[in-house]
């Protein structure tokens, strides 16, 4: 469903990259080196004053619910896995906690803002670079936790570690690999890890995995009601490869 919003924006993009080619004074408020600037001046310069008034409260409010739902998950998670298991709190004190928590990760994904700007020369670049660095080996937990009875939460660990270190190590001393090739790369060296350490370290307990791996669930038994559903979806998933290929003979 993402694939027709991905072609929006970039036909977005496109219209007004024909917009700043025909504006002496759109390619003088924005210099080639600062292209994030193109829709923000765009808005400001080219639409009229109520248009314009709801795009900001738009985008406003778009900032908005991605930042409390990312400062709300990091608070909670934080509170989980490390708060709650360290100290005995009351209620009271878990909601003041709480707040506080939210607030030092908010003061600490505002200072990373601060020092991230040359990551790349685009926002967007920038945002797939550093979630391409961590995509591959959360899959691949993701992936040997459903499907391996095996497979143990310090090789999982160890293994998710490694695929990300990986990663760095290729954007830091290879920079000439592609970022999106680290999806792969990750996918490969935290999978790898985590199930060459997982049949060394000891397995974990029968009620820590069941009902949460596909192996031995019976899952599948069930899955056969969805099978017009999966075509469907292979099939849209090739329509997608058809249509980039198309675009990229016309490219060519």
């Amino acid at each position: 469903v993402r694939f027709p919003l991905t072609l929006l924006y970039v036909f977005f993009g496109l219209c007004l990259g024909a917009v700043y080619e025909k504006s002496a004074m759109y390619q003088e408020q924005v210099p080639m080196e600062f292209l994030d600037f193109l829709v923000p001046v765009f808005i400001l310069e080219f639409l009229p004053a109520g248009v314009r008034g709801i795009l900001i409260a738009a985008l406003l409010a778009a900032s908005m619910s991605s930042l409390d739902s990312a400062l709300n998950s990091l608070s909670a998670a934080t509170m989980r896995d490390f708060i709650d298991k360290w100290f005995d709190l009351s209620s009271k004190q878990t909601l003041f906690v709480g707040k506080v928590t939210t607030v030092v990760w908010g003061c600490l994904i505002a200072g990373f803002a601060l020092v991230v700007g040359g990551i790349s020369d685009t926002v967007i670049e920038s945002i797939n670079k550093i979630g391409s660095t961590f995509y591959g080996p959360i899959l691949a937990s993701f992936l040997i936790g459903l499907l391996s009875r095996r497979a143990s939460t310090g090789g999982m660990l160890i293994g998710i570690i490694s695929g990300v270190t990986f990663n760095l190590t290729l954007w830091i001393f290879f920079p000439g690999t592609f970022w999106m090739w680290w999806n792969l790369s990750g996918v490969l060296v935290a999978g790898s890890v985590t199930m060459m350490l997982s049949l060394i370290l000891p397995p974990p307990k029968p009620e820590q995995i069941e009902g949460y791996t596909l192996a031995g669930s019976g899952f599948f038994q069930g899955q056969k009601i969805w099978n017009r559903a999966h075509t469907i979806l292979v099939l849209y998933f090739c329509c997608i490869l058809l249509f980039m290929f198309w675009l990229n003979t016309l490219a060519g």
